[in-house]
């Protein structure tokens, strides 16, 4: 999300995409798919596909062919998970969506079009990604809890919530449904809670993005912009 963040800062530096409130999508892009009866789906790495005057940031980069793969690489980014796994993914998708389009919202707010890239901001506001993403493990385990107390919870009316609540996407409506034909949260008990708390721990534990990481990610996006332009 760090570097989702990076790349769409540095399109409105260079101008590239819209003055416009930033809004999310459900995954659009996928790198790799799950292997047919594997028991196994690939789970998205983003939390939501960013979008700028409800379009994909990669549309902005249809004539920059090199361009557009480099901001299509964090959204396709995805690793295999089993069922428990791949729900409590979801879980996490549901509650993390909003804070952090928030946050990107106000770093595109300091960044000015056409302006030099407010490095500062993104340093600055970037760790608070990470506490967002803390906390949303926290709600994603009350959220579990919740669905498990309720044991009555119809799985139609879940799967509802699970599709319809925060970024959307056939790609999503694929994996809840193996997810719920694998086992379903009463099957699955505790073990998204579980699985969710792991993924708390290591979050809190990454370190953020430097300066100079910043300033990598920002390079590949400007040299990327000015390689191979298409003229059609």
């Amino acid at each position: 999300m760090a570097e989702m963040a990076i790349h769409a800062m540095c399109l409105k530096s260079m101008g590239l995409i819209p003055e416009s409130l930033p809004s999310f999508s459900g995954a659009q892009f996928q790198d790799f798919k799950a292997i047919p009866g594997s028991n196994v789906v690939r789970a998205h790495r983003a939390i939501f596909g960013l979008e700028m005057g409800g379009k994909n940031v990669a549309q902005f980069a249809l004539d920059r062919p090199s361009l557009r793969a480099l901001l299509i690489a964090p959204q396709a980014r995805t690793d295999p998970m089993p069922a428990p796994a791949n729900y409590a993914d979801r879980l996490l998708e549901i509650e993390a969506a909003m804070p952090i389009l928030k946050l990107i919202d106000r770093l595109l707010h300091y960044q000015r079009s056409g302006a030099p890239l407010e490095a500062n901001a993104l340093v600055d506001i970037i760790p608070d990604m990470q506490g967002q993403l803390v906390s949303a493990h926290e709600r994603g385990i009350a959220k579990s809890e919740d669905i498990l107390k309720r044991r009555g919870f119809s799985e139609i009316a879940l799967r509802d919530e699970l599709l319809n609540s925060g970024p959307k996407s056939h790609l999503v409506e694929e994996q809840i449904d193996f997810a719920l034909a694998k086992g379903g949260p009463s099957q699955f008990g505790e073990l998204p809670q579980i699985i969710l708390a792991a993924s708390q721990e290591v979050t809190e534990r990454t370190s953020t993005p430097m300066r100079s990481d910043v300033e990598q990610v920002a390079d590949q996006v400007v040299q990327s912009a000015a390689t191979g332009v298409s003229s059609t």
